[in-house]
C-alpha cells in the first residue's frame, strides 16, 4: 500500500495471489494481480482497479478450460460516520462494474455488475427489521468462455441459508463436458437474486433473537424459479461486530435437512 495525500483517505494497493478454491461444483485456480487506487469521499469509498487474471476452471468430469483475463473496474462501498474508529453502521451497501473486453487481449468478453446491500430498521423497544438483498447480472458473448470467479452461485451463510454454500445455480451444459451430456452439477450462472428478511429482539447480556426468510437463485433464465427457506437464529453483539449461529430448512426442496449456518455482519 502506498498512500497518495491524506493516508486516510486516499492509497494505491498492490496484491499478487495465487487461489484455489472449489466454487459451486467447478474449481477454480487462478494466479491474480491486481493494482487499484482508493479514495474517500464523504461517506463513501471508491476504489479503480485494473486485475489481471490468470485462471483454470476444472469441471466435476476432470475437463477444464484455461483463460487470461484483463479485468478493469470500479467499485463504490458505503462508510460508517466514524469509519476512521470504527466500523459498526445501521447500513452497508457495496456496488461493483468490471468487465474483460475482448479488444484488450481477454480470452473472454463480459460486462458484470454486482451490488448488495443491508440496513437494519428499529420497530419498537426492542425489536429490529433487517433486510438484505444481492443482485448480480453479466452481459457475455459466450457464457461458457467465463472461469469460475466471474460466474454468479447463491446458497450459504450470508446468501439463501438452508442450501450450502455456492450450491445454487443452472446444471453444467453438455458443452462443458468432455461427455457431451450435463453432469446435472452446477456450473454458475449469468444472474444472481437474493433477498432476505429478519426480524429480531434484544435479550439481555447483548444477546439477540431472530427469525429470518430467505430466497433467492443463480440463473441464465430470468424466468428460472427462486429458492426459499425459514429459519431461526440467536446474535452476539459485541463491539465492533455482530456473531450469529442460524438453523434453516429449506421449504423448495423437500429433500433437504436443516443446516447451521455461522453468519457474521458489522451492521447492527
Amino acid at each position: 500500500m502506498i498512500p497518495v495525500g491524506d493516508p486516510s483517505l486516499e492509497k494505491l494497493e498492490f496484491s499478487l495471489g495465487y487461489i484455489d478454491e472449489d466454487i459451486g461444483d467447478l474449481r477454480s485456480q487462478r494466479t491474480e494481480l491486481t493494482g487499484g487506487l482508493t479514495q474517500v469521499f464523504g461517506r463513501w469509498q471508491q476504489v479503480m482497479f485494473l486485475k489481471l487474471n490468470d485462471e483454470r476452471t476444472i469441471y466435476p468430469d476432470g475437463g477444464s478450460d484455461d483463460a487470461l483475463l484483463l479485468i478493469p473496474g470500479i467499485s463504490y462501498a458505503s462508510l460508517p460516520p466514524n469509519f476512521l474508529t470504527g466500523w459498526v453502521r445501521d447500513a452497508a451497501y457495496y456496488v461493483e462494474l468490471s468487465g474483460s473486453p475482448a479488444t484488450l487481449g481477454s480470452d473472454a468478453s463480459y460486462l458484470r455488475f454486482y451490488g448488495r446491500a443491508e440496513r437494519v430498521w428499529p420497530i419498537r423497544g426492542p425489536w429490529y427489521f433487517r433486510g438484505r438483498a444481492e443482485f448480480g447480472t453479466s452481459w457475455v458473448d459466450d457464457f461458457s468462455e467465463l472461469p469460475a470467479s466471474q460466474r454468479f452461485f447463491a446458497g450459504g451463510d450470508r446468501s439463501v441459508r438452508g442450501f450450502a454454500l455456492n450450491s445454487l445455480s443452472p446444471p453444467l451444459p453438455a458443452s462443458q463436458t468432455k461427455t457431451g451430456v450435463s453432469s446435472g452439477q452446477g456450473g454458475g450462472g449469468e444472474h444472481k437474486i437474493v433477498a432476505s428478511i429478519e426480524f429480531e429482539r434484544d435479550f439481555r447480556r447483548n444477546f439477540r433473537g431472530a427469525v429470518f426468510f430467505d430466497t433467492g437463485n443463480a440463473f441464465n433464465d430470468w424466468s428460472a424459479p427462486l429458492e426459499y427457506s425459514v429459519g431461526v437464529g440467536v446474535r452476539w453483539r459485541l463491539p465492533m461486530l455482530m456473531i450469529g449461529f442460524d438453523v434453516a430448512q429449506a421449504l423448495s426442496q423437500s429433500d433437504l435437512k436443516p443446516r447451521l449456518h455461522l453468519n457474521i455482519t458489522q451492521v447492527l
